[in-house]
């Protein structure tokens, strides 16, 4: 089995880890919004996202092996946030999604929008990481 660490080259970790920071700071932008807006419960959710964010980044950073391979999981899971979120802007947004963002101070199909750039940039990344996977694995497994 192929190294996460020598398919995963400088620029592609630090694309990883930078797509971690945006996400923190998209969510410490809606953390105190929500815990003014909603209360702390709401905020719960960003809080979390800041956390682990920060944990996953440091270690992608590290180059540990738990952050490096968890990282391509939730890249690769960005999927469906690239097809979730084409869905709403074409065919709307959902009622509940709408109203969590409308309570935030968002426009729920900017909202949206961001969330499919920012999906869309992550799946991009998941590809570089996949095809860096199959140009190194080993000749046995081609």
């Amino acid at each position: 089995m192929t190294s996460p660490k020598v398919t995963l080259h400088r620029p592609l970790v630090a694309a990883i880890a930078a797509l971690w920071v945006v996400g923190i700071g998209l969510a410490g932008y809606a953390a105190p919004l929500a815990w003014r807006r909603s209360g702390v419960t709401s905020a719960v959710p960003f809080i979390a996202v800041i956390v682990l964010g920060a944990l996953l980044a440091r270690g992608v950073l590290r180059r540990s092996r738990w952050a490096l391979r968890l990282s391509v999981v939730l890249l690769a899971a960005q999927i469906a946030g690239v097809v979730g979120s084409a869905w709403q802007l074409i065919h709307g947004v959902d009622e509940t999604k709408g109203r969590e963002l409308h309570r935030l101070g968002v426009n729920p199909r900017f909202g949206v929008a961001l969330n499919l750039v920012f999906s869309s940039a992550a799946v991009v990344v998941f590809a570089w990481a996949a095809a860096r996977w199959f140009r190194h694995r080993p000749v046995g497994r081609r």
